[in-house]
């Protein structure tokens, strides 16, 4: 069973407002490579390994989506871009996450970034997760 949800309170995708900071690389001003963009979490439900229990909801994913283009990098690329999910807990402290390359974006795409990477056991767990951040490192 898969189930998209937005974050927050199980609203539709949420925007984010992206705080955008330039960052001084070498000779060059790195700035943010989208300026809005959505996410949804994907869920799934597993076994509880408590006998007898509910079975559990977990996120396995974050779809992302913008409808900035993000151009590829002509060569030679110095690094490769990369989007990263993070789950953060009602602290507001990353609990988990998953990331995947990113050479170019477009806005026809969602891309679908799979939750790999827990902070401990059962971080993933629905009831852990309180809100989701996304990370857009553009290629160089």
């Amino acid at each position: 069973m898969l189930g998209i949800v937005g974050t927050g309170l199980l609203a539709q995708p949420t925007n984010i407002k992206l705080w955008v900071q330039a960052i001084g690389f070498g000779e060059a001003d790195l700035v943010s490579p989208i300026d809005d963009a959505s996410i949804e979490l994907m869920l799934d439900t597993v076994p509880s390994e408590i006998p007898l229990a509910d079975p559990i909801t977990i996120v396995t994913a974050c779809a992302f989506h913008s409808n900035d283009i993000i151009p590829a990098v002509p060569p030679p690329v110095k690094s490769e871009g990369k989007v990263i999910c993070k789950l953060l807990n009602e602290d507001g402290n990353a609990i988990a996450e998953g990331s995947m390359p990113l050479s170019s974006y477009d806005p026809a795409e969602t891309l679908i970034i799979r939750i790999d990477q827990p902070a401990f056991l059962g971080a993933t767990n629905f009831g852990n997760v309180d809100d989701a951040m996304v990370i857009i490192e553009g290629p160089l």
